[in-house]
């Protein structure tokens, strides 16, 4: 069960598109990093977001981590509704797809709702 007295924070880093948090989870004593972002809509942006993110990561290996928030980037086209209205590059979503990868991380899926967001007017 969480409550604030679970997480002893260490250190904090708001950055462009992310704030990074840094400390031990008591419970267990592990050390614990987790990182909430909100991603930019553009690919030149998202792009220096995920740099930053893995230069974070990079820089605290062996550390339990959990990334979280809305990346603003979709890992497979079946995730856009409506996908003749906005056209999907597949280079972005190759790369999306790689970053995660390469940062060794898991993508939990929702559980109640396919889509965490949807435009009500299509």
């Amino acid at each position: 069960m969480w409550n604030k007295s679970s997480f002893r924070l260490d250190r904090k880093i708001c950055g462009q598109g992310f704030i990074y948090l840094d400390g031990i989870w008591v419970p267990d004593g592990q050390k614990m990093s987790i990182v909430n972002t909100y991603g930019p809509c553009d690919m030149i942006h998202k792009r220096n977001l995920w740099d930053q993110i893995r230069q974070l990561r990079d820089l605290s290996l062996g550390v339990l981590w959990c990334i979280l928030g809305d990346f603003n980037s979709i890992r497979t086209s079946e995730e856009r509704v409506r996908l003749s209205q906005r056209r999907v590059n597949d280079t972005n979503i190759d790369d999306f797809n790689k970053w995660i990868e390469d940062l060794q991380v898991e993508d939990v899926p929702c559980v109640v709702r396919k889509f965490t967001w949807y435009k009500p007017n299509g």
